[in-house]
């Protein structure tokens, strides 16, 4: 979670240590955080197939709350891989587990609306962020969680137009001091605000502030090519086209 390097291999690691019979929650668990590993970094096609086994073992073994969470990596997994009905029949399952527990309910906000965003289905990511925003500031989240659902509630935002909203957002969540991979999403997203605004100036401060902060990291694919994708358009509109 703090960007570290190995993470994978250390769960893959403690995994191994686990037999696979009889089914246990402490092998559900670590199925889901490699199946979520891969899907961070943008790995689809290893997540699902890891997922699926999570939501086996966890409902073997009578755990809950990973199998709604294997149900969330499996949501976003199977969008990102064109699997559009498959994903929303998984975000669903995710949904109806979650349905008792605030704290999982805005798990699934968060992949929910980002796989909203991603199909360009704006105005629905934006309902459904701004619900878990709330949510993440009742239950005493709002600096992490509700700081990633402000991200996701910003990025449609902007695609909309509704930039000043966007800007709100983004501001009020970084004055939280949200943990690193949290601060960088929209440290990115507020450099492509400015971007868009013509204040070239403003952006390219912002992605350098991102670049600091991730150096050293492990930065998974969801942060190194958002940062990319902006860093290009702020080229283009420099005119350094190489």
């Amino acid at each position: 979670g703090l960007g570290r390097p190995a993470a994978l291999d250390a769960a893959k690691e403690a995994l191994a240590k686990i037999p696979e019979s009889p089914p246990t929650a402490a092998r559900a668990l670590l199925l889901n955080q490699v199946a979520a590993a891969h899907m961070l970094d943008g790995r689809f096609d290893a997540a699902i197939p890891v997922a699926r086994q999570a939501v086996e073992v966890a409902l073997a073994s009578g755990d809950r709350e990973v199998e709604m969470r294997a149900y969330n990596v499996l949501g976003p997994s199977y969008v990102h891989n064109d699997e559009i009905e498959a994903g929303f029949a998984a975000f669903e399952k995710s949904r109806q587990l979650a349905q008792a527990d605030p704290r999982l309910t805005v798990g699934y906000y968060i992949n929910y609306s980002d796989s909203l965003n991603l199909l360009g289905r704006y105005e629905e990511a934006v309902e459904l962020a701004r619900s878990g925003i709330a949510q993440a500031a009742e239950i005493g989240m709002a600096r992490n969680t509700g700081a990633m659902l402000a991200g996701n509630a910003a990025e449609p935002l902007v695609s909309l137009g509704q930039w000043a909203e966007a800007g709100r957002l983004i501001k009020d969540a970084i004055d939280l001091d949200p943990p690193p991979r949290h601060i960088w999403h929209l440290l990115t997203l507020y450099a492509l605000l400015k971007l868009l605004k013509g204040d070239l100036e403003s952006a390219r401060e912002l992605l350098g502030e991102v670049r600091a902060q991730q150096a050293g990291r492990a930065i998974d694919s969801q942060h190194a090519v958002t940062r990319a994708h902006v860093e290009a358009q702020l080229a283009v509109e420099e005119g350094d086209l190489e």
